[in-house]
């Protein structure tokens, strides 16, 4: 049985560049905080399709650590991480 160990905190204490797990419509994609301002923090996503999009949440949103893994949204994230072109 493995225990991991989990906290939260508030979405604008990550420094710009940092990655985290973002929960999407149908599964998690990876992301990276872009910019902070105005109370606003924007993260730039990643899509399986080898895209990025921009998506704005609050600065306040708070954001749980499984581990040393930053997620934003709800669910089991080791089932429906979504699969990049591993060929880079």
């Amino acid at each position: 049985m493995e225990i991991t160990e989990s906290r939260q905190i508030a979405l604008n204490t990550l420094p710009i560049g940092a990655k985290l797990l973002v929960r999407c419509k149908s599964d998690w994609r990876m992301a990276v905080v872009s910019a902070s301002f105005e109370g606003k923090t924007t993260l730039q996503i990643c899509s399986p399709k080898g895209r990025t999009y921009r998506k704005r949440c609050a600065a306040e949103t708070f954001i749980v650590y499984d581990g040393a893994i930053p997620l934003l949204g709800e669910g089991v994230w080791r089932d429906e991480l979504v699969k990049y072109d591993f060929r880079w």
